[in-house]
């Protein structure tokens, strides 16, 4: 089994922050913690799931609906998670859909979407804004092309870093960038991660709620939906 994950980081050092408050602001539905053992049914990916993972004054909140329209609409309007969210200086936004061959990441800073990497299944790899430092090695890394027995046509490029030690395949680099940039940034990349995080599965309910966020912003539906 692959990875199945997209979520948002950010860090916050607030004491005060709720995962449960957040996530029903984010969506304006009231929220329930399923308490252990998890049933597998839950997944992230369906819209009425939400996966919230702490790593330390790491947070990762983990639902497709949540995250999809960022990545796929680099001028989508962020004010809202931006506020909801108490005005993080960095949040990344990503995706790691393995069975789909679908990766990705935007970089958001200070509200405001900087760079933005989207490679989906079947479609040419998007991209938005200005290269990042991390991403500078990779798009001048020498490659080789992958043969493995194939038709010409069907070779692989594969990037490499110190003489071959570090190697990624074109169609993996989406993923590998999207890795770096967790890692470099908060030092953390959750489905490569050795640390146990604090995890809250959460489900949404049909109700709405309005719910107060950051001081005088009051949430009635969610933030990405026109108001």
């Amino acid at each position: 089994m692959g990875v199945a994950q997209a979520g948002i980081a950010f860090r916050s050092g607030e004491e005060s922050f709720t995962p449960e408050l957040a996530v029903a602001s984010l969506f304006g539905k009231s929220v329930n913690r399923l308490s252990a053992p998890i049933d597998r049914s839950f997944d992230s990916r369906h819209d009425h799931h939400v996966l919230v993972q702490q790593f330390g004054d790491i947070w990762i909140i983990s639902n497709h609906a949540l995250v999809w329209p960022i990545l796929e609409n680099p001028e989508h309007d962020l004010c809202g998670l931006h506020e909801i969210l108490d005005k993080p200086a960095l949040m990344i936004a990503f995706c790691q859909y393995d069975s789909g061959d679908s990766y990705g990441y935007a970089l958001i800073e200070d509200g405001v979407l900087t760079r933005s990497r989207l490679q989906a299944s079947g479609s040419d790899v998007r991209l938005f804004g200005v290269t990042k430092p991390f991403e500078q090695k990779w798009e001048t890394a020498e490659f080789y092309l992958d043969e493995d027995d194939c038709p010409e046509e069907e070779w692989q490029k594969v990037y490499y870093l110190d003489d071959r030690k570090v190697t990624v395949p074109e169609y993996y680099l989406t993923s590998r960038l999207a890795y770096e940039a967790l890692t470099e940034n908060f030092g953390v990349c959750p489905w490569e991660s050795d640390l146990k995080p604090n995890i809250w599965y959460l489900q949404l309910n049909e109700e709405s709620v309005q719910c107060t966020s950051a001081p005088g912003m009051k949430v009635r539906k969610p933030w990405w939906k026109v108001w």
